[in-house]
């Protein structure tokens, strides 16, 4: 006779906590092919950390065989699923590293570095993948591209994070530090003859207010200080603005970098 099938169906228990349901229709589940099932089944979906809890209370102990009903021929596990890094299903603590030693930081499975090498290494690899992003956010042409780069890079953090590779508060201290590099949207033509013209307004008010003083230093006899206080103005300002109007122009409706 062939092995019963094994059925796995998501649900939720009376408070609300995600729980994996494993049937069989016939025979009892055994811990090795569940394990195998978990490891194996839809190309590996279900892989994963998982808690059982048996109840052995006196409640659960059999009758004295009156009035019994006939025990049922299937098994039915409840499994609740341990993410690394969040509130347990069962005790609501926060649950520990999976891959790590909590005392001595040393790989649980006896292989590969660290947790202390680890993490070195992760900022290494984030560093790197930062200084490429920033890198590629000013070679772009477009606001879209640097902004798709942008958040390409918040996405890198964002999965050392699910991935348990870097805290919640190293996230956020990363994502601050690469926000203030984040691309400002180019102005456009209209925003930018409204600075322009709010600028030119700035400088025509300081000129005026230049040449009424120069006229009342003439008034008083002091020729010289006028004329000091006229040579004062730059004239180049107010061409500078007249030829960042014209490119504005020439520009149409393009965004003016």
């Amino acid at each position: 006779m062939a092995a019963a099938k094994i059925e796995a169906m998501w649900d939720y228990d009376m408070h609300d906590n995600s729980i994996l349901v494993l049937e069989k229709k016939r025979g009892k589940l055994s811990l090795s092919e569940v394990g195998d099932f978990l490891r194996y089944e839809k190309s590996g979906s279900f892989q994963g950390n998982y808690v059982l809890i048996v109840r052995a209370g006196e409640a659960t102990c059999g009758g004295s065989g009156w009035m019994d009903e006939e025990e049922p021929k299937g098994d039915q596990w409840v499994l609740y699923k341990v993410e690394q890094g969040e509130p347990c299903p069962v005790c609501s603590r926060m649950a520990p590293s999976i891959q790590w030693c909590e005392s001595c930081g040393e790989p649980l499975n006896g292989e590969g570095p660290t947790k202390e090498q680890a993490f070195e290494n992760v900022e290494k690899l984030l560093a790197t993948m930062r200084r490429e992003a920033t890198r590629m956010i000013h070679e772009a042409s477009t606001y879209e591209g640097k902004m798709a780069w942008y958040h390409s890079h918040l996405g890198s953090l964002d999965f050392a994070r699910q991935m348990g590779l870097i805290t919640e508060e190293r996230r956020q201290q990363l994502y601050k530090e690469f926000g203030k590099g984040r691309p400002e949207k180019p102005m456009q033509k209209i925003d930018r003859k409204i600075d322009l013209i709010k600028r030119m307004q700035a400088e025509m008010d300081h000129r005026a207010e230049v040449e009424e003083k120069a006229v009342q230093f003439i008034a008083e006899g002091r020729h010289g200080e006028a004329v000091a206080l006229l040579n004062s103005l730059d004239d180049s300002v107010i061409a500078g603005m007249q030829e960042e109007f014209e490119k504005i122009e020439a520009a149409g409706g393009k965004e003016v970098e």
